[in-house]
């Protein structure tokens, strides 16, 4: 299952799913600081944008090369 990620996310209705995308896909992954503290991790897949864990995040970084990332926002 080169190019595809599963993740289990929660989309703009505030549902929690699991999900399937393809890599090439993904449109934006950014993560945010809150507080010191806390971090939210976000990816946008076509036109969606979802929350996902940290374990995710991480593994979309490490297969950085198989998507077609347009952005990559660090706040």
């Amino acid at each position: 299952m080169a190019g595809i990620i599963k993740f289990r996310g929660t989309g703009s209705d505030c549902v929690s799913r699991i999900y399937e995308k393809q890599l090439t896909d993904l449109k934006e992954l950014s993560m945010k600081v809150e507080n010191g503290r806390f971090a939210s991790y976000k990816a946008k897949f076509g036109g969606r944008i979802y929350r996902i864990n940290k374990d995710v995040f991480f593994e979309i970084l490490d297969r950085l090369p198989e998507t077609n990332l347009v952005i990559i926002n660090p706040n």
